[in-house]
């Protein structure tokens, strides 16, 4: 079943994807920032 909020013209559009990785020195040191970041799901 398919969400009526979507339509034909949601899907068609392109999308544009963005990913930032982290080294893991910049995990380990932000740890706390991770946290709250993942808090929310």
């Amino acid at each position: 079943m398919m969400n009526t909020k979507i339509r034909t013209t949601h899907l068609e559009r392109s999308a544009v994807v963005y990913l930032r990785q982290s080294t893991q020195i910049q995990v380990e040191l932000n740890r706390e920032s991770t946290q709250r970041q993942y808090a929310r799901f």
